[in-house]
């Protein structure tokens, strides 16, 4: 809506805790558009703290291209700029090499600005696999990064990628990415040990490709505290291993049968909770091996 269309100023009088939480939400071009329609935040925009650039949200990709740009040269230097915490960016076709050196700014502008430790990145809605955006090509914006929490959606890793850069990472979620562990012999090792100081750890909807060959998925970590798996997670003919010392929580949910667990050391674990359903038409040995593989759960959740 034009800012023309309004007569009246009823923005000006929301309590500021009000406002900032509003804007809190909203991406960084809606933010701009909202400030023009209220005398008191002119400049508003400019001290948020959290900046989200969303392709979807403009009518042509150079629009947004144009937009950013303008954006990011606004903050200046980092020495008047907002203290901004939190950065998303959302574009259904990052995979493109045009689209990739998009990102590659934003994360320019985020390495200058050590204060910026929560980053968030979705790669869209890719109709085909290989249209999803690869965690090769992301890596090197990431490596060495201050980063203290990241979110990745839509992404594929496969065997082999270099998780060195995120030494310090606290919080990781993903959504919809997929491993390809197809032609990888040795186990699903992306979660054993790679994050010292990692305490949250969210995989939904995510596919673990493999063959299905002596392959194993271990997640470990000296001071991870919750643990969340839902969703499509391809686990059958997988053992899976979790070794957390810390781990408070835990919540598994399952749309396939429960892989076999084959070692939980969880010794510090308050809250679980553990969900799964039968394939259709599934005979009595797979509801057998799946029992017995739910027990084992249970045993090292010191629920059984």
């Amino acid at each position: 809506m034009e800012c023309s269309d309004y007569e009246e100023d009823r923005l000006s009088y929301l309590p500021d805790n009000v406002r900032d939480h509003i804007l809190y939400f909203l991406d960084t071009r809606h933010c701009v558009q909202t400030s023009v329609l209220s005398t008191k935040w002119r400049s508003l925009w400019k001290h948020v703290t959290h900046l989200q650039f969303d392709a979807d949200s403009f009518p042509t990709y150079p629009d947004f291209t144009t937009f950013l740009k303008r954006a990011l040269d606004t903050f200046g230097d980092g020495t008047d700029s907002p203290r901004i915490a939190k950065l998303t960016y959302k574009d259904r076709e990052l995979w493109r090499l045009d689209h990739l050196r998009q990102l590659d700014l934003v994360m320019q502008y985020v390495d200058s600005r050590r204060h910026i430790r929560h980053i968030c990145v979705h790669g869209g809605g890719a109709e085909e696999e290989e249209e999803m955006l690869r965690f090769s090509s992301l890596v090197a914006a990431f490596l060495d990064s201050n980063l203290g929490a990241l979110e990745l959606g839509l992404v594929r890793f496969r065997s082999g990628n270099d998780w060195r850069g995120f030494r310090i990472l606290e919080n990781l979620v993903l959504e919809g990415c997929s491993f390809d562990w197809e032609w990888c012999d040795e186990g699903f090792d992306f979660f054993d040990g790679k994050f010292p100081c990692l305490r949250n750890l969210v995989l939904s909807g995510c596919d673990l490709v493999h063959s299905g060959r002596r392959t194993w998925f271990r997640v470990s970590g000296p001071q991870l505290v919750n643990l969340e798996i839902s969703g499509t997670l391809n686990l059958a003919g997988v053992t899976v291993e979790i070794d957390a010392p810390n781990l408070e929580s835990f919540s598994l949910v399952l749309l396939s049968n429960v892989p076999k667990f084959s070692r939980v050391s969880l010794p510090s674990l308050d809250r679980a909770y553990v969900g799964s359903r039968f394939a259709p038409h599934s005979g009595e040995e797979t509801r057998t091996t799946v029992a017995a593989n739910l027990v084992d759960l249970f045993r090292g959740l010191h629920l059984y």
